[in-house]
């Protein structure tokens, strides 16, 4: 079949944006081991260059929308704002670690029942998006009680949805990038998210006393960020994997916690991580100290955001 002019046109088009594509990825990698591919999927070599920087790409987006909505930083502060009841506020942090964490156990088993698992991450990137806009809906429209538990309910949301990333995200990578390109990949996606962050944080600290309605726009800023990443990682080239073997997560985790009792150095690590989870649970605190003590301008929480990111 003859093809169109445009047709070829389109195809010269893409081949140079593969070939400039190739030569970045070389560049950044460093690539010389012809057998680096040995770890993933026949096809999925071809393809690697693209995935490389969809991953970095979407990685970066969601690493710099977590710190634009950080529950330690952003969310306290708009507690602050909004007049909520500062007892929610011990509520921020647990919800959104221990909300993506423990569903893991439940979805994982399902997520693995499917070939192709990149669009579960669409999905909870989405579902992300969402929940964050909701919060800066709120912060255009309610205070008090009804804005903090409205923020919380929106946070479980975010919390589930960033589980189900969770799971996806390390499948669709371990089928899609090379294992001894995957540190690197979160290198660069971490630089890159954490240079955004330090120039929105640098920028907030130039703002003077701003609306509530700044901290909406914020958050609509990071909710969008999400549905940005959801479009960029739909542009991964999955490979059908296997849907079978996997087992219980839950099965699997209630019976490691026979490993508390049986191993002594295991159980003491478990304990002090434990203890060490206080600096996590009360840098809320020190923000809300702050927004209260008569330093409540946007360009304090600027400062929260440099030094967090």
């Amino acid at each position: 079949m003859l093809l169109s002019a445009e047709d070829n046109r389109q195809i010269m088009v893409t081949d140079v944006a593969n070939s400039k594509l190739n030569q970045l990825y070389q560049y950044l990698v460093d690539e010389e081991d012809a057998r680096v591919c040995k770890d993933i999927p026949e096809q999925a070599c071809h393809y690697v260059p693209l995935n490389f920087f969809a991953f970095i790409i979407a990685n970066a987006l969601t690493k710099l929308g977590d710190e634009l909505s950080n529950p330690k930083t952003v969310l306290a502060w708009l507690f602050s704002v909004v007049q909520a009841p500062v007892a929610l506020v011990g509520l921020l942090v647990p919800i959104r670690e221990s909300g993506s964490m423990l569903p893991q156990l439940l979805i994982a088993a399902y997520v693995r029942r499917l070939a192709v698992r990149k669009w579960v991450w669409v999905g909870g990137s989405i579902l992300q998006c969402v929940a964050v806009l909701g919060m800066g809906l709120v912060a255009f429209t309610l205070h008090g009680a009804a804005a903090g538990w409205s923020i919380i309910a929106l946070l479980v949301l975010f919390s589930l949805a960033r589980g189900l990333c969770s799971v996806a995200h390390k499948d669709v990578l371990g089928k899609a990038i090379p294992k001894t390109r995957r540190g690197r990949l979160t290198g660069y996606a971490s630089s890159v998210a954490g240079l955004l962050a330090l120039g929105v944080g640098v920028f907030l600290t130039s703002q003077g006393d701003a609306a509530d309605s700044f901290y909406g726009i914020l958050l609509a800023a990071a909710g969008l960020l999400w549905l940005l990443a959801a479009a960029v990682f739909a542009l991964v080239q999955e490979q059908p994997g296997a849907t079978e073997g996997g087992g219980n997560a839950l099965r699997e985790a209630v019976h490691s916690l026979d490993l508390l009792r049986t191993d002594s150095d295991f159980r003491r690590f478990v304990i002090v991580r434990s203890l060490l989870l206080c600096s996590a649970l009360s840098a809320p605190y020190y923000v809300i100290l702050a927004s209260e003590r008569g330093v409540a301008d946007i360009s304090t929480l600027g400062w929260f955001v440099v030094a967090n990111g």
